[in-house]
């Protein structure tokens, strides 16, 4: 049973007991991917949850949060839009930065959400994923789980990008995808 729907995300972050900053994991991977992110720059987080990572950006940063998780929002301090990132319809090149962190894992057709997602970006599109932890079996929220390998083969049949960087800083992995 797929549990990613709005009304289980809704729920799951109304009973989040531990604020996802004391998790040592997400600090890691803040620091690692809002330091790909330039200044001045425009970015959309899809599957932003509460948006945690906007406190790590760049205050010349424009920040959008997107989720189809009204309680997820509620919590997110910049612009926010409520929708589901797999139908909602947004103009081609309107970021410099699409962020999809910890969101691959989540979904049906991970290749249709990335190349999706490429078309938004301006520039690039920064891919987060655990690393090869907490699948279907550990998370029931996961639908996969990706090695370094198989999230670089997934990105790369899903959009021509021109270059893919790969980082792997405390238990996940993470992709800068260069367009």
């Amino acid at each position: 049973m797929n549990m990613n729907s709005p009304d289980n995300w809704d729920r799951k972050w109304l009973t989040m007991k531990e604020p996802m900053e004391k998790d040592v994991w997400v600090k890691i991977r803040m620091k690692t991917v809002s330091s790909l992110v330039p200044f001045l720059s425009t970015v959309l987080d899809v599957g932003c949850g509460t948006g945690y990572i906007e406190e790590w950006l760049h205050s010349s940063v424009d920040y959008t949060g997107l989720d189809y998780s009204k309680e997820a929002l509620r919590h997110v301090k910049g612009r926010t839009i409520y929708g589901d990132v797999r139908t909602i319809m947004l103009p081609e090149n309107s970021f410099n930065t699409v962020l999809a962190m910890e969101i691959v894992e989540h979904v049906d057709n991970p290749g249709d959400l990335i190349k999706r997602i490429a078309l938004w970006a301006r520039n690039q599109v920064i891919i987060t994923v655990p690393n090869n932890r907490m699948g279907p079996e550990k998370n029931a929220f996961h639908l996969a789980q990706y090695t370094k390998e198989s999230i670089v083969e997934l990105i790369k049949i899903s959009f021509p990008f021109k270059n893919i960087n790969v980082f792997t800083p405390g238990g996940n992995i993470t992709c800068q995808c260069l367009k």
